[in-house]
């Protein structure tokens, strides 16, 4: 059994939630902790600019031109 810290469930979240067709969750990220949600929220606002990730209801989903960039994306949100 693995036990996590706050910002290794946080970081893993990301990286993983991310690469789903369902991405992250702002829900999930509140459950780990509101630092983390609204870190997500400032560092994620410029790849939403560039179009890379899109908003669906509360959760950000990489776009197709977003999928080519995931590891940098989940990289640049990580705590």
């Amino acid at each position: 059994e693995e036990i996590l810290s706050s910002e290794q469930r946080y970081n893993e979240y990301v990286m993983i939630g991310l690469r789903t067709i369902w991405g992250c969750n702002l829900p999930e990220l509140e459950a780990i902790g509101t630092v983390y949600k609204v870190h997500f929220l400032k560092e994620i606002a410029l790849f939403i600019e560039n179009k890379d990730v899109v908003v669906n209801g509360s959760h950000y989903v990489l776009t197709k031109k977003g999928k080519f960039m995931a590891d940098f994306i989940a990289m640049s949100l990580f705590w």
